[in-house]
């Protein structure tokens, strides 16, 4: 089964979810969720869930 593209750029990359978060928290201009909540919400959006506009900014950062 293929990944998911946001999944995917995370895998090529050979990162982990963490290694996002920490890259996220450096990238954002405001102060984002706990890293339990962030873990939760990356794992929705590596699975088809929907991302905000304001995470979007943020990824497209990383």
């Amino acid at each position: 089964m293929a990944a998911i593209p946001l999944q995917a750029a995370r895998q090529e990359r050979g990162w982990t979810q963490s290694q996002v978060i920490a890259r996220m928290r450096r990238a954002a201009d405001e102060q984002l969720a706990s890293d339990g909540n962030l873990m939760r919400q990356l794992s929705r959006w590596e699975n088809g869930g929907q991302v905000s506009k304001r995470y979007q900014t943020i990824f497209c950062r990383v």
